[in-house]
């Protein structure tokens, strides 16, 4: 388990490093076909929501289960590199 504030004080991810899984909470949504990994909306520190965001792509996942959107089953290390989550939801 992991802190990760931002989208509340006390957010957590689940982090499955045998497994390669993340359960990123609130702080991780995709688009409908899952290409594409934004910052989920509504946080209360943004700021602390983007450095968030940033170290748990740093954990380089395989599969991520985001309850905003669909999970990134395949390719999921590159579509959260290519996120842009500073732009998001602006």
């Amino acid at each position: 388990m992991l802190h990760v504030p931002g989208h509340t004080p006390g957010g957590i991810a689940l982090h499955l490093p045998e497994s390669g899984v993340l359960f990123p909470g609130d702080l991780i949504g995709t688009d409908p076909e899952g290409r594409r990994a934004v910052l989920g909306p509504g946080n209360v520190a943004r700021e602390e929501a983007l450095a968030s965001f940033r170290r748990l792509v740093a954990l380089g996942a395989d599969t991520v289960c985001v309850p905003h959107g669909v999970p990134l089953r395949t390719g999921a290390r590159e579509v959260l590199a290519a996120a842009t989550p500073a732009t998001d939801w602006l």
